[in-house]
């Protein structure tokens, strides 16, 4: 298993270096690449990892809302991610497990930006499952100064520290969605 989203950032070279070290190595493991980055996923470096054996691939795609995505430093467009998906559709065939990662509770997060990742999740091939992570504002990031700065975090105990990303997920209506 291999997490990295910038994995798939490695030159072309590595990647076939890696690819035939793997095959010659005969671990007869399925191969996992868990942390996709969709503006760097290219279908040339994703075939190679197939022939490879590669059958589990996740990508962290995080919102449907360009709005959402620059505030997390995601600057792909819903086009790139839709190119990205399509790329990973097209090995279905030889992938045992299509992940997505989307990230939910955002306070700064409009019903018109959670509507904009419902718009792109309609849009991807099937088959494919999703994981949902819950909002974390971790200490030393941009986005817990700005929660810090408009009173959004008053028990970090609760809301950061004793806080689980993925089965804290609020009760709400888009989420169960």
């Amino acid at each position: 298993k291999i997490s990295d989203d910038l994995f798939f950032a490695l030159p072309k070279d590595v990647i076939e270096k890696f690819c035939k070290l793997y095959k010659e190595s005969n671990l007869r493991l399925p191969l996992n690449i868990s942390g996709v980055h969709p503006s760097v996923l290219k279908e040339d470096k994703f075939k190679l990892l197939i022939d490879a054996g590669m059958r589990y691939v996740r990508m962290g795609i995080q919102s449907g809302s360009q709005n959402i995505r620059i505030l997390y430093s995601r600057n792909e467009t819903n086009e790139k991610i839709m190119e990205s998906v399509n790329i990973i559709h097209k090995y279905k065939r030889n992938l045992k497990s299509i992940n997505y990662d989307f990230i939910v509770d955002n306070p700064w997060e409009t019903v018109e930006d959670i509507k904009d990742s419902l718009r792109l999740l309609v849009q991807f091939p099937k088959p494919y499952s999703l994981n949902i992570f819950s909002l974390t504002l971790y200490p030393g990031t941009d986005l817990y100064d700005k929660a810090c700065g408009e009173g959004a975090i008053n028990n970090e105990d609760s809301q950061i520290y004793n806080k689980h990303y993925h089965d804290s997920v609020r009760n709400s209506y888009y989420n169960s969605l």
